[in-house]
């Protein structure tokens, strides 16, 4: 259970998919990615698709936004990023689902003194 005295650190993970493969990523994301996230710390705050059509033509934006517990989640989360597992969810969402995609991390920005001073933890 995430301490609630702890200002969250947020993962920003946005994919570009290819036209027509917004329920398959979306089925193995679900099936085969978000239950190792969550045993990484991550909780799964939005997943949002842009735009909000299932036209097979189309290209899809996907948000995922996730919630840490602090910087010691963040860095928690971080350690376990580099399994063969990880990498290989990646790997395969490249090859078959996405054109681009990025990984970003933000905090509010009353929570930056606090995740500064704590400075890197080691999981």
């Amino acid at each position: 259970m995430a301490d609630t005295d702890v200002d969250p650190v947020f993962v920003i993970d946005e994919l570009r998919l290819r036209p027509g493969t917004l329920d398959a990523f979306l089925s193995a994301f679900h099936e085969r990615y978000r239950a190792g996230a969550e045993s990484r710390g991550q909780q799964l705050v939005h997943l949002l698709v842009s735009p909000p059509t299932t036209d097979a033509g189309l290209s899809h934006e996907v948000v995922i936004l996730w919630s840490l517990n602090g910087i010691e989640g963040f860095w928690g989360m971080r350690s376990q990023n580099a399994t063969p597992e990880v990498s290989a969810w990646w790997s395969e969402c490249d090859a078959q689902w996405a054109e681009s995609r990025t990984r970003r991390f933000a905090a509010a920005p009353e929570a930056i003194p606090a995740l500064d001073a704590a400075g890197r933890i080691h999981a």
